[in-house]
C-alpha cells in the first residue's frame, strides 16, 4: 500500500509479506529506504529505525524475547556497526562500539547472571582486546568452620592487556568495599 511513481513505491507505504511480517514507513524504488517500522513473523521482534536500501542502517531499535532484549544504537548495511547497546534476555548487557555485527572498540560488558562481573575497555570480534579493567566478586568457598569472609576480599580487579579474550599479563588486585 502506497503511492506509486513510475510504477514503484516511493514515499510512505505499508509492505505486507505471506509470511506474516509487515513494514510501515518511507519508501524507494519499492525497498525499505528512510525512517520506518518492521515486525517480524512471530509478532515480537521490532525494528523501529534508519533504512538504507532494504537494509538496516543508521539509528535504530531492535527489540525480540518479548520486549526481554534489544539492541539500540547505530546500524550499518543490516549489521549492529558504530555505538549501541545491546540486552540480553539474562540482563547482561554491552555499551559501547560495534563493528559488522561485533563487539569491536571501546566498551563495556555487565554480567548479572551470576556473581556481579564487568568488563570495560577494547573489544575484538566479541573479545576483550588491548588494555581493559575486568571486576568480578568472587564465589564464596568456605571451608568447614571458618568464619565469613569479609565482603571487601570478594572484590577483585585484574587491569592490563587482553589477547582474544585471555589474559596476557598478571596485574591482578584486590579491591577495597567502602
Amino acid at each position: 500500500e502506497g503511492p506509486f511513481v513510475a510504477s514503484q513505491v516511493k514515499g510512505w507505504g505499508r509492505l505486507s509479506w505471506p509470511d506474516g511480517s509487515s513494514y510501515e514507513g518511507e519508501l524507494i524504488k519499492g525497498l525499505r529506504h528512510g525512517q520506518g517500522l518492521y515486525i517480524a513473523p512471530d509478532g515480537v521482534t521490532k525494528y523501529e529505525g534508519q533504512w538504507q536500501g532494504g537494509r538496516r542502517h543508521g539509528m535504530g531499535h531492535l527489540t525480540y524475547s518479548h520486549g526481554e532484549a534489544s539492541y539500540a544504537g547505530e546500524w550499518q548495511n543490516g549489521a549492529k556497526h558504530g555505538q549501541g547497546r545491546q540486552l540480553w534476555p539474562s540482563g547482561n548487557s554491552f555499551d559501547g562500539q560495534w563493528r559488522c555485527g561485533k563487539m569491536s572498540g571501546h566498551g563495556t560488558m555487565l554480567w548479572c547472571d551470576g556473581p556481579t562481573e564487568k568488563n570495560t575497555g577494547q573489544w575484538e570480534d566479541d573479545k576483550p582486546s588491548g588494555e581493559g579493567a575486568y571486576t568480578w566478586q568472587a564465589p564464596k568457598s568456605f571451608a568447614e568452620g571458618e568464619k565469613e569472609m569479609p565482603s571487601q576480599q570478594m572484590n577483585n580487579c585484574y587491569h592490563g592487556q587482553w589477547s582474544r579474550g585471555a589474559r596476557t599479563d598478571r596485574k591482578s588486585t584486590r579491591l577495597n568495599s567502602s
